[in-house]
């Protein structure tokens, strides 16, 4: 019973009624198993180290973003009317190259 409750909980969060392509959530600890199309903010309380998330290319590479003002290089994120953004763009200078950003919740493909 509690696994299903935990199940439609799930099933029920701002993720899944995310009306944009990426949505997120915080946590204290990396997460055991990354959802599809779902951003974490690594934190404790309001220190705030590292965002966490499976490359869009569909690759399923766990891409890491670091936060610390001490660290380079660095992202920063912005969050309006639920939706998320992060800055500058995401390039990966290996595996699949994909270059782009989070603008709003939806990736922007960069060239």
């Amino acid at each position: 019973m509690k696994k299903i409750l935990s199940f439609l909980k799930e099933l029920f969060t701002d993720c899944f009624l995310n009306k944009n392509d990426y949505c997120y959530k915080r946590l204290e600890n990396e997460p055991e198993f990354y959802k599809n199309k779902t951003i974490y903010i690594i934190s404790e309380e309001e220190f705030e180290w590292v965002i966490m998330f499976k490359c869009p290319c569909g690759c399923n590479e766990k891409i890491k973003l670091n936060l610390l003002e001490s660290s380079k290089p660095k992202w920063t994120y912005f969050i309006k009317d639920k939706n998320i953004s992060i800055f500058p763009s995401v390039e990966r200078v290996n595996g699949c190259k994909s270059h782009f950003i989070v603008n709003k919740g939806y990736i922007e493909w960069s060239e």
